[in-house]
């Protein structure tokens, strides 16, 4: 799975260099509003203790992909929708192999914090998600919600209207006991 995360990663960044030759010079990364899409590669970890009270320890970490587009009404705040793939993560406990697979969309706002090339930002949305749990190649929990999604961040913006972003997100879904994810982020801003 991790190949296939980085081949689509990989290629994604190839889109955006070609889009800058295509789009030409505009206003550097101080553009202040206007459209925007990104793509990230992520670390994700998640812990369950239990699920439909059958008692067992998973904690495991992934690679994890994300893909978002916003509008930037100013350069202070700005709203997005963010897809996520958490890509599935396996675990042995106990002689039980342990699968979870949790894929997501997000509608967010970010509060942003701009110091010349570097941004500071917040953001907080909702995600809505698909939750499937497995133990020994047996479904065990099937479910779909929506919980809340906080992250804090560093970006960079440079070479025209590409951005980079290193953000920490914390992920509460509801059936996880701790949901966590690093991402690096690229983003481009029309």
């Amino acid at each position: 799975m991790q190949a296939k995360l980085s081949k689509g990663f990989l290629t994604f960044i190839a889109m955006l260099l070609g889009t800058s030759v295509a789009f030409g010079q505009g206003p550097g990364p101080d553009n202040p509003e206007g459209f925007y899409i990104g793509a990230g590669l992520g670390n994700y970890e998640a812990e369950i203790d239990d699920v439909d009270d059958a008692n067992f320890d998973f904690d495991e970490s992934e690679s994890a992909l994300r893909l978002f587009a916003g509008w930037r009404f100013n350069q202070f705040f700005s709203v997005g929708l963010d897809r996520y793939d958490f890509s599935e993560a396996e675990a042995a406990s106990d002689l039980l192999n342990v699968t979870a697979e949790t894929e997501g969309w997000a509608p967010s706002v970010t509060g942003t914090l701009p110091l010349g090339p570097v941004d500071l930002y917040l953001r907080a949305g909702i995600l809505f998600y698909d939750v499937e749990i497995g133990i020994n190649d047996e479904p065990v929990f099937d479910d779909s919600g929506d919980d809340p999604v906080y992250a804090a961040g560093l970006g960079l913006a440079f070479v025209e209207r590409l951005a980079l972003s290193l953000e920490y997100e914390v992920i509460e879904i509801g059936e996880f006991d701790d949901s966590e994810a690093v991402w690096f982020l690229v983003g481009w801003r029309f």
